[in-house]
């Protein structure tokens, strides 16, 4: 069984408490409500929400929050240990990286990865 914990906190300036935590530690905010004024009431944000699954196993896959001033970007990291056996997914099987973001609208991201690994000689 998984455990989901939603804390809420509460900031005198809701906007700007949301964008420190998006700006100091990556945060990524899914929707704000403001009122009728414009003044935000109600801020969704998450942190690390994202779920990595790699084909095949031996493939490391690792997002990082993409440095910069656009909080919300990551940079998908692939790697591929060394020791790995010379083979290929070029076709028939295809790579693969599905992404589960946790993100209310975008849900389930997959991308084919194509690569051969080589023998060192």
């Amino acid at each position: 069984m998984t455990t989901t914990i939603n804390p809420v906190v509460h900031y005198r300036d809701l906007a700007a408490g949301a964008r420190f935590l998006v700006d100091a530690f990556g945060f990524v905010e899914h929707q704000a409500h403001k009122d009728d004024d414009g003044k935000v009431q109600y801020v969704e944000l998450s942190l690390d929400g994202a779920k990595v699954e790699v084909f095949p196993e031996f493939v490391t896959a690792t997002l990082q929050p993409h440095p910069g001033d656009k909080p919300g970007l990551y940079d998908l990291i692939l790697e591929v240990p060394a020791g790995v056996p010379a083979c290929q997914y070029h076709s028939n099987p295809l790579g693969r990286v599905r992404i589960d973001t946790g993100h209310p609208r975008i849900g389930q991201v997959e991308l084919g990865v194509s690569f051969a690994v080589l023998p060192r000689s």
